[in-house]
């Protein structure tokens, strides 16, 4: 999992773009980004500001977000 920050949340469309961390399993450096997810209904745990811990996997192009929650 990597940290990170919303930055926004589109719930309609199903995007989240993050301020994250080196994403290793990526090989993609930090970076300010929107991400797709896998499932919209995700979206309603996290708010713009707020830190999280998610998962990108290539499931489609581009890179998808498989889970995201709130930082503990």
């Amino acid at each position: 999992m990597t940290n990170g920050v919303v930055q926004a949340v589109d719930a309609s469309e199903g995007v989240v773009t993050l301020k994250h961390g080196e994403i290793v399993n990526m090989q993609m450096p930090a970076m300010t980004m929107p991400f797709s997810v896998a499932d919209k209904k995700a979206l309603g745990a996290v708010k713009t500001g707020d830190n999280v811990r998610f998962r990108v996997e290539m499931v489609k192009n581009p890179p998808t977000v498989t889970r995201i929650e709130p930082a503990r």
